[in-house]
């Protein structure tokens, strides 16, 4: 039994994941106790000890177990396994998976990671999660190689990230060139699969901690028993009482339950699904949509004309009050068309639609300002359409809340648009483009017409293709009509199954606090309520704003998202000229450095006396420069490996940021660099190319460039470690 119990796994479900010699093998080699010491302990101590000793060995001892076996000498470590079949031709990179996966398991305790194994795992106090946009595999190998020739002049990250594997993984970054949030929040969002393990995890972590207070408190109960003096045991009843007393309470029971089927209504009222205003979204939806609201100074005033919004009174309510009958309400659609003008898009249209699918209101608007573009593709609305009209936006306005009162529902979708065009603010709103959620999760939406085309089996909007535009009124009745279809089947229809799951969420089920540093909007986007946001203005900025937070013994993950490299790339791409104007002020001072660098090398060698053997053997610096050079060459989309000096600036300032960084966490704190967002300046000048060779009915010969840039653009960098 003990030799089976010896290489039993280290696992509270079973399952095997580190066996116990392994376990040993990981642990410091001596204790901070020596042999006097250990003989002068009595036998408590020495016992406290052995459990100690035991519970680490089994992979269950705590933090403070470590310390005090080993001391100062107890550190986390982390080993990678790439080496044995992880990553193969088949699997040459890591995805985000994996990084996932690794924050789960060290935060939340769900499955171990086959790639990568944490020495001391308990050790680790904290993650600190550091995403850089722009940072993709290509550049840091044109990173390595430049700073190798220009002398350390460029900082290497195994210069600035003192881990004890240099060299990163090539890692798999969802990119996209139109959301420049789209990598960071992939990375926050997990599968399903890994996601159900998370949470069966935290559930079982639950029932024990809730089986472990119980334990504790029939302790307490026991304890405080025996200190009031009732040490001797409780007489228990005989067997008639017992009897007697369960039919007492059988008797209380049943009369309990006569009066409650008895009662005309259950004290607790249920749930109307057919209750329209059940689906009116909340103060912290229309918020968090961006609506417009009164008490918020930045959603109360038009971006447009600089104009305040306008309340929609409850004037019903206000008449009722006096009758004593209660408002009803009304569920009314509205739709509303804008033109270009020289502030942006303004009203134009307004179509008003009431619970009857009848026209109520349909009206044409004249900005105050003239009309740069009618925006006919979308709008539907021409000049002759605007010819004769005189209303006014505050007119159209009036209009409309003459005919909708404050207690109405208005019915639309992303009526955040509607209510700002007409610089209106109505709290009670049903948007149709959250009724039905996207399959992807928020911020995603999905759009009107393919929202009428999969649940009532009507085209709208068909004008896009004919150049006819759309039609306010037929969106209206649209979104009326899948307003009426949802009420009908209840709040289950049309809900989408997401197709991933937000890691902070799982994190919170763990009961573990989480800090997020880095621009408002992207916080504004990922952050969720139970996440600590803290927005800051530049990568500078967010590097003093993270170190406080990383340092923070109640925070377990802080995540800090750095962009201006990412910035620092584009605008080299921008501005070609500039970039070449930089590389030709230093190509001289790199020349100089190559040619007394190669002087030194000629000198030490000519000054050298080796016998032949020796001489074969030794290499010069440029041979292996030569060496490195050409087995980076298979990663680049360019012959030259070397960085322009635009790039080894940028670079600089990177260097240094993450040097910072490192400095910043303390001793124990798992640091993850990862690469975010790639530029993808490189894929947009192909791609403006190939439009220009299709315009202008020429051949595209650079489709495979064109590939190689988009596999470099999703192939990124993680480098991971434990600072000591």
């Amino acid at each position: 039994m003990n030799n089976n119990n010896q290489k039993k796994s280290v696992t509270k479900r079973g399952k095997p994941i580190v066996s116990e010699s392994e376990v040993r093998r990981y642990l410091p080699q001596r204790e901070k106790f020596t042999a006097s010491e250990l003989e002068a302990m009595d036998r408590n101590e020495k016992r406290r000890l052995k459990k100690k000793r035991k519970r680490v060995i089994s992979g269950r001892g705590t933090r403070q177990d470590f310390v005090d076996l080993f001391g100062d000498s107890a550190k986390a470590f982390v080993e990678f396994r790439l080496d044995q079949g992880f990553l193969n031709d088949r699997k040459q990179f890591l995805y985000q998976l994996d990084i996932q996966s690794l924050v789960l398991w060290v935060l939340g305790e769900v499955v171990s990671p086959k790639w990568v194994f944490v020495k001391n795992k308990v050790l680790v106090e904290k993650i600190v999660l550091v995403v850089v946009d722009g940072l993709n595999e290509e550049i840091w190998h044109r990173w390595e190689h430049t700073s190798r020739l220009s002398a350390g002049r460029v900082p290497t990250l195994k210069s600035v990230l003192h881990f004890n594997h240099p060299t990163p993984f090539p890692l798999q970054v969802n990119s996209s060139l139109f959301d420049k949030w789209y990598a960071v929040n992939s990375l926050l969002q997990v599968t399903h699969k890994l996601a159900s393990r998370a949470e069966r995890v935290a559930v079982e972590k639950e029932k024990a901690q809730r089986k472990m207070q119980e334990a504790i408190e029939r302790a307490k109960r026991k304890q405080l028993e025996k200190s009031d003096g009732h040490s001797k045991p409780i007489k228990q009843p005989e067997d008639g009482e017992e009897k007697k007393n369960d039919s007492n309470e059988d008797k209380k029971h049943k009369q309990k339950s006569d009066s409650d089927n008895n009662s005309n209504k259950p004290k607790k009222q249920q749930l109307d699904f057919k209750d329209p205003y059940r689906y009116v979204l909340g103060r912290t939806e229309l918020f968090d949509n961006g609506y417009p609201l009164a008490d918020v100074p930045e959603l109360a005033v038009s971006q447009t004309t600089g104009k305040p919004f306008v309340v929609n009174p409850c004037r019903r309510r206000n008449n009722s009050n006096d009758s004593g009958s209660a408002p009803k309400r009304k569920l009314i659609a509205v739709d509303c068309e804008m033109c270009w003008t020289a502030r942006g898009l303004e009203l134009a249209r307004v179509s008003l639609i009431d619970d009857k699918k009848q026209t109520i209101l349909d009206e044409f608007v004249m900005p105050d300002v003239p009309i740069t573009d009618y925006n006919t593709k979308y709008s539907g609305i021409t000049a002759d359409m605007m010819k004769d009209v005189t209303l006014t936006m505050e007119q159209a306005r009036d209009k409309v809340m003459s005919l909708v009162d404050g207690d109405d529902i208005l019915v639309g979708h992303s009526l955040e648009n509607d209510l700002k065009a007409m610089h209106m603010i109505h709290m009670n709103v049903i948007d149709t483009a959250l009724l039905y959620p996207h399959p992807r999760g928020p911020p995603m939406k999905s759009s009107l017409r393919y929202l009428a085309s999969k649940y009532l089996n009507q085209e709208i909007q068909r004008g896009e293709a004919s150049s006819a535009g759309h039609d306010s009124r037929e969106d209206a009745l649209a979104a009326l009509n899948l307003t009426l279809l949802k009420i009908e089947k209840g709040p289950s229809f049309g809900a989408a199954k997401l197709s991933s799951v937000s890691l902070l969420d799982l994190l919170q089920l763990h009961k573990r606090a989480v800090t997020m540093v880095g621009d408002a909007e992207m916080l504004k986007r990922m952050a969720r309520g139970h996440v600590s946001a803290v927005p800051s203005q530049g990568d500078d900025d967010t590097i003093a704003k993270m170190a406080p937070a990383a340092r923070n013994p109640k925070l377990d993950l802080v995540i800090a998202h750095l962009h201006e490299f990412s910035h620092d790339v584009e605008r080299i791409y921008a501005n070609p000229s500039e970039a070449a104007a930089m590389d030709d002020e230093e190509d001289e001072q790199e020349e100089s450095g190559h040619r007394n660098k190669r002087a030194r090398l000629t000198a030490s060698t000519s000054k050298a006396t080796h016998t032949d053997e020796e001489q074969q053997q030794q290499r010069t610096q440029e041979e292996k420069d030569a060496e490195a050079s050409a087995n980076v060459q298979r990663f680049l989309c360019k012959p030259d490996p070397l960085l322009p000096i635009a790039q080894r600036q940028a670079l600089r300032k990177l260097a240094a940021r993450l040097q910072r960084v490192y400095e910043a966490v303390p001793t124990n704190t798992m640091l993850v660099v990862v690469s975010g967002q790639s530029s993808g300046a490189a894929v947009k000048m192909l791609q403006d190319e190939h439009t220009k060779c299709q315009r202008d009915s020429v051949e595209f010969t650079k489709e495979d460039e064109k590939k190689r840039a988009l596999a470099s653009m999703r192939r990124g960098i993680a480098m991971i470690g434990v600072k000591k």
